[in-house]
């Protein structure tokens, strides 16, 4: 099959789109894609690549301040992590739906699924919207909270202070507890999932996602349609076994 790639706007966001050719202009089931942090959507086509070999219209946006966004910022980048997380969130009811308008989406079938941060947004895109058919999580955290005051630690041990005021710091858990699905697993437990991370992952521990995997199994109504897959000795970068194992999971899910 002959796939077609072509950098387009959605809802004025630069995505790469691939579809196969001869339904480039009819209505598919729809997979979007969301990058790691510093990375972007071109250095993600495999993924796009596999899945609009198997019929789906497969979307890699840009999320904000990367790719074709990338933008000149005053403080460190790191700093703007959460903001990226959830402004990524946001703008993705306005891509699916510019897609819907435009050629439209095929039994409404949508799944969602990406690397690291675009792990992390793909959790908060599954407690945000009901449209997710399906999702995977490829060295992402679920709990937000967690996550952040982990990389607050982190912060504090390089500078040597806290890196927010006590203020600053509310406002930021206040607003990541509206997007984090800890704590609302019974809302989608009839969701497919799939967890790929390495068991030596420093960048983005693995304890979270796998301590909400099982909190989730005891819960699913179809836990077989939930997978976890740790791989021993793997850190942040995901092996072809998972990238192999994703694709083809998300290519029956969604």
């Amino acid at each position: 099959m002959t796939v077609n790639i072509r950098t387009i706007q959605r809802a004025n966001i630069p995505v790469l789109e691939v579809v196969p050719c001869e339904s480039e202009n009819h209505p598919r089931p729809l997979i979007l894609f969301y990058h790691g942090f510093t990375s972007a959507k071109e250095h993600n086509l495999h993924y796009a690549y596999r899945l609009a070999r198997n019929g789906y219209r497969v979307l890699l946006p840009d999320a904000i301040y990367h790719g074709d966004r990338q933008a000149h910022l005053s403080h460190r980048f790191e700093l703007y992590f959460w903001n990226i997380v959830i402004q990524t969130i946001e703008e993705m009811d306005a891509i699916v739906a510019d897609v819907r308008e435009d050629v439209g989406i095929l039994d409404d079938r949508i799944g969602v699924f990406g690397t690291s941060m675009g792990a992390i947004i793909t959790l908060g895109a599954l407690r945000r919207y009901p449209w997710v058919r399906a999702g995977a999580s490829l060295m992402g955290a679920p709990d937000y909270e967690a996550f952040a005051q982990w990389q607050l630690d982190g912060e504090r041990t390089r500078l040597g202070r806290e890196p927010l005021s006590i203020d600053e710091k509310e406002a930021t858990m206040n607003q990541l507890r509206k997007y984090s699905i800890v704590g609302h697993l019974e809302d989608v437990k009839h969701i497919p999932f799939f967890f790929w991370h390495g068991y030596e992952d420093n960048v983005v521990p693995n304890h979270w996602a796998q301590e909400c995997y099982n909190r989730w199994k005891e819960i699913h109504i179809d836990p077989d349609a939930l997978v976890w897959i740790g791989e021993p000795g793997v850190g942040h970068k995901v092996s072809r076994t998972g990238f192999l194992k994703v694709t083809d999971w998300m290519g029956k899910h969604v």
